[in-house]
């Protein structure tokens, strides 16, 4: 890497001297910063990948201050079993719905053994076109989960948002529809968590960023099918989850794989990033940090 060294030494005697000098020093300054800055880009160093995770700033919300392991209980997916050492659990309403005491078979999945507890967050699916389906309305749905006992929601995009191109209207709505949401969860219940799940382009959002707790991912080191993704696509995708957690938001991360190795190394590089790893084998068999 080559310095731009300016000629400051001719410079002409003049009662002005001493300001030019200064002000040619901070020319060669910031010509050297720009330059190293420029080498630091075509090496392949990104200030905002390269953070220690030492110098994170503090998860913003006090609840999850403490979580090592998370799972996501689908309706799809038999009962509603969980590990002792998930910390929070995701649960679709619809594989709770139909039991008799729906609000008793949440507070039974809150309790874990010695007596502490687990956190339980709704997946909620939301819609530009069809604000919910779970209830009807966005007061509806929100009012019914937080009645029904969950600790917050995690928003799940039904009409997608991972769109590259789309027209900048859709994407406002969608944004304040995520503002609206989380603000209706936050005065049923202030302390409730209010999460986002997938959605790249929309956590680039500093107005998403403020209106969620954390946020959820789905097959960031390997797509559905098992194959690992490009080594450039998980860089991209993980530079704008930094900016989540510069924001003191905390990032779930879930993949689903074909071995109990994938699954080991898949969550040493997770956890490496400072993510929260939930691994699952292929076969529909999760495993928590502990396995």
């Amino acid at each position: 890497m080559s310095s731009v060294i300016l000629p400051i030494a001719d410079l002409p005697p003049s009662k002005s001297n001493g300001l030019g000098r200064r002000a040619l020093l901070g020319l060669a300054l910031v010509t050297t910063l720009t330059t190293a800055g420029v080498w630091l880009m075509h090496a392949g160093i990104d200030p905002v990948e390269e953070l220690d995770l030492a110098h994170l700033p503090p998860v913003r919300h006090e609840l999850v201050v403490d979580l090592k392991s998370w799972r996501h209980v689908r309706a799809a997916e038999p009962g509603l079993v969980v590990a002792p050492t998930d910390d929070l659990v995701v649960v679709d309403p619809r594989a709770v719905t139909g039991q008799q005491t729906t609000g008793g078979a949440i507070a039974a999945l809150k309790v874990r053994e010695g007596g502490s507890r687990r956190l339980v967050i709704a997946a909620l699916s939301i819609s530009t076109s069809n604000p919910s389906e779970l209830y009807g309305s966005e007061d509806g749905a929100v009012e019914r989960l937080m009645t029904m006992g969950f600790d917050g929601v995690l928003m799940t995009l039904a009409d997608g948002g991972r769109a590259v191109h789309e027209p900048p209207e859709v994407e406002a709505r969608r944004i304040e529809l995520i503002g609206a949401i989380s603000a209706r969860v936050k005065v049923r219940n202030p302390d409730a968590l209010v999460g986002l799940e997938g959605a790249a382009r929309l956590i680039e959002s500093r107005r998403v960023r403020a209106a969620v707790d954390f946020v959820a991912v789905e097959h960031l080191l390997y797509e559905p099918a098992g194959r690992p993704r490009l080594a450039q696509d998980v860089a991209a995708h993980v530079k704008v989850l930094r900016k989540a957690q510069l924001d003191g938001l905390l990032v779930l991360v879930s993949e689903r794989l074909g071995s109990a190795d994938a699954k080991t190394a898949a969550r040493r590089t997770l956890e490496s990033y400072g993510f929260i790893a939930e691994a699952k084998l292929r076969d529909g068999v999760a495993h928590s940090k502990a396995d």
